[in-house]
């Protein structure tokens, strides 16, 4: 997969859709081509997408820094409506797991109060964590 993975997770989401209205195997056997390169080489162990923020999407297969990803909410979004639109395509439980697990880890991350931003990194360089509830920053314990 390349380009921007927002916009690359909507296209796969509407091959998905006209590989099922179409009855159409050569549609399916491309997405789940795209389904296994972005679940082996393109995604963080939390479902997030797309390493750079310069392009806001893929780069190099298995270029996936912790410090600077960006990893997306709106990536996450798009992930699991390709999920659901795979798994209705073929009952295969690893669409599942990654729709779950991109719901999980991509939405939720967001949903903080007072959170301005939307890309989740897998490592945070800032020496404060988020008080529960409160959107205050305090020292992070160590």
């Amino acid at each position: 997969m390349v380009g921007h993975a927002v916009r690359a997770m909507y296209m796969a989401s509407a091959m998905a859709d006209l590989a099922l209205e179409l009855d159409d195997s050569g549609l399916k056997r491309a997405c789940e081509a795209l389904w296994r390169d972005v679940t082996t080489a393109q995604i963080y162990v939390t479902a997030g997408l797309g390493p750079k923020e310069s392009n806001e999407g893929f780069t190099e297969p298995y270029d996936l820094p912790n410090e600077t990803a960006y990893a997306e909410t709106c990536a996450s979004v798009a992930l699991v409506f390709w999920a659901q639109r795979m798994l209705h395509l073929d009952l295969d439980g690893t669409y599942a797991d990654v729709m779950e697990r991109a719901l999980y880890n991509g939405p939720s991350a967001a949903c903080r109060a007072k959170a301005r931003t939307i890309s989740t990194p897998i490592r945070s360089r800032a020496e404060v964590s988020i008080s529960a509830g409160r959107g205050t920053s305090a020292p992070a314990a160590r």
